[in-house]
């Protein structure tokens, strides 16, 4: 990692200390990460207990680490995984895959929204029709 880069990234991470900054691991994935995009780096949130995706690409030059983050890797050490995820969202290269998923899944949950809410509907129709055919015969 170049010096002027760790040192902006350090004064970034100044700001958060629950951040540490990983250069080294045992795979170097921290390494592959930087080949794959220079601006992106690890870090460890020791608040969350996770590894975390940051980039300097579109971090103002007082940046706080919210400007920079990308993104949480879901599993608890760095290996091919992480590599895996990281490109799998990344939306330079699946922008618009990316947000066709998320449209899909928004239409595929308001359509259960609305199945559910017939089914509720159906529900209290069919309780409140045997009640007032009860009331009719009385």
């Amino acid at each position: 990692m170049k010096e002027t880069k760790r040192n902006q990234i350090q004064a970034i991470l100044f700001k958060d200390h629950n951040l540490i900054l990983i250069e080294n691991d045992v795979f170097n994935i921290s390494g592959r990460i930087e080949e794959y995009d220079k601006d992106m780096f690890i870090v460890f949130n020791k608040r969350k207990k996770a590894f975390e995706i940051h980039s300097l690409e579109y971090a103002p030059m007082i940046a706080s680490p919210k400007d920079t983050f990308q993104t949480t890797i879901p599993y608890k050490e760095l290996d091919i995984r992480t590599l895996h995820h990281v490109y799998d969202n990344d939306i330079k290269v699946h922008g618009r895959k990316i947000f066709e998923r998320i449209e899909r899944q928004e239409e595929m949950n308001e359509k259960q929204k609305q199945r559910d809410y017939k089914s509720w509907l159906r529900a209290v129709a069919s309780e409140t029709k045997s009640m007032f055919a009860k009331d009719a015969w009385l």
